[in-house]
């Protein structure tokens, strides 16, 4: 497989969650006073130090090391300074939910609980899934109830607020013509030795390109000789995809060609490729009008969002200790 991922027709990938990853003031915040960074052991609580307070609501050591976990093992390196930064508005705005009326109740707290049993396959074994990530089941559940309130004040907050009239649609459309081309390829592929020995991949996917050169049909060759499973059954199709949705090196070199044409060798972390274009389009505004007015209008609601966090802030008393201790895990401390 050479794709990277599966991007769909949008604006940018715009992924909502809960809570907004991206720097905001507090992170600034945190990166602007004596924050997380630097610690010394001397500290009379040494083991779970206090690392900022909210509104009065205390901020542990113990609370983002277990956060920074969870991030661990979806694969994201945290940034401590980040995450700290997230957490308090996490806190902001469960805060401002206590306030509005907006917490989660025990009815959907109990449905997420009731799917996850089932997702898990029952109480034992979600309890025994939950010990293995190091927390339990009534940790989690907590966890999900703030996540669930967030999400309600969130909504609660930007609900009739948000509005994405069709000129701006066009003019988004009209402005990036590149997110909305599309072209059909096929390829041949002949994968390197994986001790990186590439001679005789290099003097195959060669013989390949001269026996197209001298008339033998594409696809024909492909099926017969690809070492891509995913296509060679095909004829080496790899159907109708955009910019990005490929590996960099096979992307320049497949939107560098004119219909009908066949690339030179191609080399990427795969292997040796051969492409070839067989047709190219810029898929119509009425086929993406419905996904551009989404991510238009998850653009509009992060905006609402960011500026209500901002002024949560500046109404909010956010203190950091004079000498916060170090993030860094004690000796023999798993993360």
């Amino acid at each position: 497989m050479i794709s990277r991922l599966g991007i769909p027709i949008a604006l940018v990938a715009l992924i909502l969650i809960a809570i907004p990853f991206g720097a905001s003031s507090a992170q600034e915040a945190a990166n602007s006073q004596s924050g997380p960074a630097e610690i010394s052991s001397s500290s009379p609580d040494a083991q779970n130090p206090l690392l900022v307070t909210v509104n009065g609501e205390e901020i542990r050591r113990n609370k983002v090391i277990d956060r920074m976990g969870i991030l661990s093992m979806r694969g994201a390196p945290p940034d401590v300074t980040e995450v700290l930064g997230q957490m308090v508005a996490e806190t902001l705005f469960i805060q401002a939910a206590s306030q509005v009326g907006q917490i989660a109740s025990a009815s959907e707290v109990e449905s997420v609980h009731a799917s996850l049993l089932q997702r898990a396959g029952g109480a034992e074994n979600l309890e025994r899934q939950l010990t293995t990530m190091g927390t339990s089941v009534d940790a989690f559940m907590k966890e999900q109830k703030r996540q669930i309130t967030i999400g309600k004040v969130l909504d609660w907050k930007t609900s009739g607020k948000i509005s994405v009239e069709d000129a701006s649609i066009e003019k988004t459309y009209a402005d990036n013509p590149d997110l909305f081309e599309r072209i059909q390829c096929r390829h041949i592929l002949i994968r390197t030795n994986p001790e990186g020995e590439t001679t005789a991949a290099r003097e195959k996917i060669d013989a390949l390109a001269a026996r197209l050169r001298s008339g033998e049909e594409f696809g024909v060759v492909a099926q017969a000789e690809s070492e891509d499973p995913g296509s060679a059954a095909k004829g080496g199709d790899l159907g109708e995809f955009g910019h990005g949705q490929m590996v960099p090196a096979f992307d320049q070199a497949a939107f560098a060609l004119e219909a009908g044409q066949i690339s030179e060798v191609v080399q990427t972390q795969f292997g040796f490729h051969l492409v070839k274009m067989e047709s190219r389009r810029t898929v119509p505004l009425n086929e993406v009008q419905g996904e551009l007015r989404k991510a238009l209008e998850a653009q509009e609601r992060e905006r609402i969002i960011d500026e209500w966090l901002a002024e949560l802030e500046g109404k909010a008393t956010i203190t950091f200790p004079a000498s916060p201790e170090s993030l860094s895990r004690p000796s023999g401390e798993n993360p």
